[in-house]
């Protein structure tokens, strides 16, 4: 978790956070550098966080800021491809014909990620995209050997990172 305070904590400030809505806290200043928090160490599992910090004097007192809130969900779960398209009609092509071949995810990915695709025909066709979305397209050149009545993809191979967007 990182974050950015308003000002510097003063001498006898204390920076406290909490991730569970306020039932506990867990003083995290020796995790402040000037404005800058880093709280690592901290652990998550899919599920819907409230994070709270809160200043304390060396009473235990909380600033005149009380405490900020920020609710988020936790996404552990790499997306998926859920099917596999193309915008080319069906039809008979020949030798140098292009077809299209879109992968699509069960939920947006970042525009590194990669898939390659091997076809029925044997060819493989490697699927990216320039920014995050939910489908990935590359096109497949139709070889002078090639042949089927149903293009498919046999198999895949998500062959670089995919980042989760969600």
């Amino acid at each position: 978790v990182t974050a950015t305070l308003s000002a510097v904590l003063g001498a006898n400030e204390t920076l406290w956070g909490s991730l569970d809505w306020g039932a506990t806290y867990t003083n995290i200043t020796s995790k402040v550098s000037g404005t800058s928090v880093t709280w690592d160490g901290a652990t998550f599992a899919t599920g819907t966080y409230q994070l709270r910090f809160e200043v304390r004097d060396t009473a235990g007192n909380t600033g005149t800021m009380g405490w900020s809130q920020f609710n988020f969900n936790l996404d552990t779960t790499l997306p998926t491809v859920s099917s596999f398209t193309s915008s080319t009609t069906n039809g008979t092509y020949g030798s140098g014909a292009s077809i299209n071949i879109t992968a699509n995810f069960n939920e947006s990915v970042g525009a590194s990620a990669q898939v390659t695709a091997t076809l029925n025909t044997g060819a493989v066709v490697v699927l990216t995209h320039a920014s995050a979305g939910s489908s990935l397209s590359g096109t497949y050149t139709v070889g002078a050997s090639d042949s089927t009545a149903d293009l498919t993809v046999s198999s895949y191979q998500i062959s670089s990172a995919v980042e989760d967007t969600a």
